[in-house]
């Protein structure tokens, strides 16, 4: 490719000719135009064998794929030999500094000696354009696994005296002072023509530890009197000492700081917090000054760390993390301070466990059951069920016990299969309910649940039990069924840690059946009570065929309902005659009203006579729910007008037998009552 540079491992031949003095072993191409890769070359040897490593700067190496890309970051890229190919490798480890703009980062590479005296190279990397030309040099420690792109030690031109412009354009090869152990070199600063030559520090070895007592520590045991704090406690001790590298031992003063449980953020919910001389709780300590004297006798602090019982309970078999972070402090003249080895941990970690009743295996195996019943109120009513508008709140009781092992943590969920509004759970202080609506989907039948999760954190013994009851309103539920089925299930909270040895008793099912229970009463009035026809038979004429009798019959029906439940849809049939058994025609016309006691009207029927076969119908919508104050007043009035027509001459004519099959024919209107 073009313009990728390209680096080429030269081997010299003195004994052979002219020709052949010089000869090109390999040739290692670049694969990014305009890098300058190559431009500087780095050896070094970092993991102990017959072959170096080689180091190949590109300071104008653009990542031109980003979109975000940093123009001329530069890049310094690793190859190793590898004895099957008899050839370098590019290795996945790639450096790149802080990745400014025009850093050009990799312009100079050198081995810099062993400046933390582990008995392997270190490197220094200049960027001489950082910082708007001023530039900076890189320092990254070897180790048997090669490098890491995270630096050691970045040095600015802002440290360095004076105005430096090109800071780590170019470096010189290392020296180690007679009689001293440790490396020097030297950076050149091309803009302002300035050398800068850099000593290493001491290297100090720290032997820290980091204990409790007790541990594991058990939450049954209290704290010592002297200690003037309630419930269990336990003490952190945290020791220090340390040597300096090939150098003399010299006094210093450590800066610590200690975090607890560190795997819970919230400090409300850790399971231990410090606790300092004014009786305070805090999850984290520092202590300054701790003066390190001798080589030999290490310096020790000691805190006192307060167990939180209810938080423990939650959790028992997570292990307390408590980190101790440690540094140097520094002197007056800190650049002669010696400084930490950057290869090892500043740090100590220690884990914190609990004692638990599980017998000898240490497993806490459980047998949970779960016993439950229904009661409805109010209870002083003959149902012993749910009855709509009647039963006010359903009372879930709910017994567990444990024939085993303890349980460090007994969840209990409830399931039902409609969404009834959850009230609450009456328990201790340690059930811990949430509840939740879900939502299944099963083809295309979408079911409402209410799923509530009650948690007990307090362990639950062979001999002991949990007693709670969940309430639920009854008065707010959306009823779609006629039987309300309630799952519950126990678990421990850990399946881990703790199991459950027999799922045999660990469900109980209940069905709770809902009925709907509307007294409903019919009374009905006709106005005028009574109506005679007499046949006139004086002074008959021709006309008398056409002469009628025209009066109007009212019917008014009072549907009541006494509950207590809300009325649900109800048909009432309405039979009115309209043929005489002469088949003489008695009605002509009806107009049915249906109103509510406030009047109103929904709906009326079709005023056309019909025949019985056709059935005319009317519909109203009524809201009738038992919790109205008076149940007694809630009904619908319909009202039933007929005009009926007496033929007074032809009224004995012969009886209908088409029709009406010598039977009376009637006219027939259906009243639906539909109830919400």
């Amino acid at each position: 490719m073009f313009n990728v540079g390209q680096v080429r491992l030269l081997e010299r031949k003195p004994q052979e000719s002219k020709e052949k003095y010089i000869k090109v072993i390999q040739e290692i191409n670049g694969t990014d135009i305009w890098s300058s890769f190559g431009y500087s070359l780095g050896v070094v040897n970092i993991n102990r064998n017959s072959y170096d490593e080689l180091l190949v700067g590109a300071p104008l190496y653009t990542e031109w794929s980003n979109p975000d890309h940093v123009p001329d970051q530069g890049m310094v890229f690793l190859y190793q030999y590898d004895a099957n190919t008899k050839k370098y490798e590019r290795n996945n480890i790639v450096l790149d500094g802080a990745q400014l703009p025009y850093g050009r980062f990799g312009s100079a590479i050198t081995e810099i000696g062993d400046i933390n005296l582990d008995g392997i190279s270190d490197i220094a990397i200049g960027a001489p354009g950082e910082n708007d030309g001023a530039g900076s040099i890189y320092i990254y420690l070897g180790s048997l696994n090669g490098f890491v792109n995270v630096p050691s030690q970045r040095i600015q031109a802002s440290q360095i005296p004076g105005q430096v412009k090109g800071f780590g354009f170019a470096f010189s090869n290392k020296e180690v002072p007679l009689n001293k152990a440790y490396p020097v070199f030297a950076a050149t600063s091309v803009v302002s023509e300035t050398v800068a030559v850099f000593k290493c520090r001491p290297i100090v070895e720290v032997e820290a530890t980091l204990t409790a007592t007790p541990n594991p520590v058990d939450t049954k045991v209290p704290c010592n009197s002297s200690s003037k704090v309630q419930g269990s406690c336990m003490k952190i001790r945290f020791c220090l000492k340390h040597g300096i590298k090939r150098d003399d031992f010299k006094a210093l003063n450590y800066y610590i700081h200690l975090d607890i449980d560190t795997k819970i953020k919230a400090v409300q919910n850790k399971r231990a917090l410090f606790r300092n001389e004014k009786n305070e709780s805090a999850h984290s300590v520092n202590k300054s000054n701790i003066a390190v004297r001798s080589p030999n006798s290490p310096a020790c602090n000691e805190f006192l760390a307060v167990l939180q019982d209810a938080q423990i309970n939650k959790d028992r078999f997570t292990p307390i993390i408590i980190v101790a972070d440690f540094r140097i402090e520094p002197s007056q003249n800190p650049a002669n301070d010696p400084v930490l080895d950057k290869t090892k941990a500043s740090n100590r970690t220690l884990e914190v466990t609990f004692v638990n009743e599980c017998g000898s295996d240490a497993k806490c195996e459980v047998d949970l059951s779960v016993n439950a019943n229904l009661a409805y109120v109010p209870l002083n009513t003959h149902w012993t069920h749910a009855v709509v508008n009647l039963t006010k709140e359903i009372t879930l009781k709910v017994n567990i016990k444990n024939k085993n092992d303890p349980s460090y943590g007994t969840v209990a969920t409830i399931e039902l299969d409609s969404y009834v509004p959850f009230i609450k759970a009456r328990s201790d202080p340690n059930c811990d309910t949430q509840a939740t609506g879900t939502n299944t989907t099963d083809i295309s039948l979408i079911t409402d649940k209410l799923v509530i999760i009650c948690s007990f954190f307090e362990p639950l013994d062979s001999s002991g039990e949990i007693t709670f009851n969940v309430l639920f309103d009854i008065e707010q539920a959306d009823w779609k069924k006629d039987e309300l089925k309630i799952k519950i299930d126990v678990m421990p909270k850990s399946s881990e840690h703790n199991p459950e040895i027999s799922l045999l008793d660990n469900t109980k099912t209940l069905n709770a059946k809902v009925y709907i229970v509307a007294n409903i009463t019919l009374e009905s009035l006709s106005t005028p009570s009574e109506h005679t026809i007499y046949d006139v038979k004086n002074k008959p004429s021709k006309d008398d065929d056409q002469k009628q009798t025209l009066f109007n019959i009212t019917h008014k029906i009072l549907v009541r309902n006494n509950g207590p439940s809300f009325l649900p849809k109800t048909e009432i049939l309405v039979e009115v005659p309209i043929f005489l058994s002469e088949e003489t025609r008695l009605v002509t016309k009806a107009d049915v009203k249906m109103s509510t006691p406030s009047g109103e009207i929904h709906c009326q029927t079709n005023p056309n006579i019909v025949d019985r076969q056709v059935v005319p119908s009317t519909t109203t919508q009524l809201t009738t729910h038992s919790q109205d104050k008076d149940l007694s007043s809630v009904s619908t009035l319909p009202s039933t007008t007929t005009e009926e027509i007496i033929d007074i001459v032809n009224r004995k004519r012969r009886a209908v037998d088409n029709k009406c099959q010598g039977k009376m024919c009637f006219l027939v209107g259906e009243l639906q009552s539909i109830i919400q």
